[in-house]
């Protein structure tokens, strides 16, 4: 992963931007390569959701208010 030039990658107010890869998945960011067209008739919505199937993303949804 690349660090930003300038400024700062925050999540919840904690700065995440040099974590390794693996750390970044574990707080339930994900990427999809749209290049690639995986999902092409996904909305947005539906696209993020398809991020929240891991366990680890999926019980911290649920959790949310």
């Amino acid at each position: 992963m690349l660090r930003p030039l300038r400024g700062r990658i925050t999540l919840r107010g904690k700065t995440i931007e040099g974590l390794p890869s693996y750390k970044v998945c574990n707080l339930g960011i994900g990427q999809v390569a749209e290049g690639r067209q995986v999902f092409p008739t996904l909305t947005v919505l539906e696209n993020l959701e398809m991020g929240a199937m891991l366990p680890r993303a999926k019980a911290e949804q649920a959790a949310k208010p």
